[in-house]
């Protein structure tokens, strides 16, 4: 069984004969990650969160990244950094103590549908520092977003199985998927998407951020911080993440289907051609 699943035995009821039928389903699995940060050999935890096991380090990254707390390669100690084996825990070695930690506060643990879950002030839940605005030069097809839905179905593979999992993916300027990621949190899949582009050497600026779901704030703020241009979600976005969409001039897509989308903000990118 994968990693992502697990086997349950259950009783499906039918309203016709209202006999139950007993079957074995998949379910996904969530259970805890304890993310901290080593720096000479003392480890600061930083976050408990509910995750899907697997990407582990790369969940601890994108987090990482989208805090502020990382900005670059140069901030890991690469010569202590291992591929996660701990099925509970994950550390990343940092070089030297970062000036913002003490900003990173969690009064609790966040669990898998949670982005902000713990902030302590309204300082602690706009802590975005994007210096620029994101580049106007990068333009999509309407016909390119179309066709994505029906990529990130075919991708999501744990989500054929279990139907319980979140998808966000990387699309490029040719409407190419690069990279996708699942997990139970909606914020996990999308930092262990940025978390692998980092890791990776992916770019991600002026690209697009596919999300399975809805597109709430913390998303938004967190494609923000990998600079992509425009954010696409199957579901609908909420008006914190439409306002900070405008506020960093991106573009922001709600209800895409094969057919149909809603632009909330930034429509300028799309080319009608």
């Amino acid at each position: 069984m994968s990693l992502f699943i697990q086997s349950h035995d259950m009783k499906t009821f039918f309203k016709k004969d209202g006999l139950p039928l007993e079957k074995e389903d998949h379910l996904a699995i969530e259970s805890p990650l304890e993310i901290a940060l080593r720096i000479k050999n003392e480890e600061t935890p930083v976050s408990l969160t509910m995750r899907t096991p697997g990407d582990d380090s790369c969940l601890a990254l994108g987090y990482l990244l989208a805090e502020g707390i990382i900005k670059s390669k140069l901030d890991i100690d690469w010569e202590n950094f291992r591929e996660n084996k701990k099925i509970d825990k994950v550390y990343i070695p940092l070089i030297k103590t970062p000036k913002n930690l003490k900003g990173l506060e969690r009064g609790t643990v966040m669990n898998s549908s949670c982005g902000v879950c713990g902030k302590t002030s309204l300082e602690g839940l706009d802590s975005l520092e994007v210096k620029e605005k994101i580049s106007k030069e990068f333009s999509f097809s309407h016909n390119l977003l179309y066709g994505l839905p029906e990529k990130l179905k075919e991708s999501q593979s744990v989500f054929k199985k279990t139907g319980g999992l979140h998808g966000a993916a990387l699309i490029d300027e040719n409407g190419q998927l690069l990279v996708i990621k699942e997990d139970v949190g909606r914020h996990n899949a999308v930092d262990k998407l940025f978390g692998f582009c980092f890791l990776n050497n992916i770019e991600t600026e002026g690209r697009i951020l596919l999300l399975s779901g809805r597109a709430s704030y913390e998303l938004i703020q967190k494609a923000a911080r990998a600079k992509n241009s425009l954010v696409a979600s199957i579901g609908a976005p909420s008006s914190m993440a439409v306002a900070l969409a405008k506020k960093y001039n991106m573009t922001l897509v709600g209800f895409l289907k094969d057919n149909s989308f809603n632009c909330y903000e930034g429509e300028k990118r799309i080319s009608y051609e």
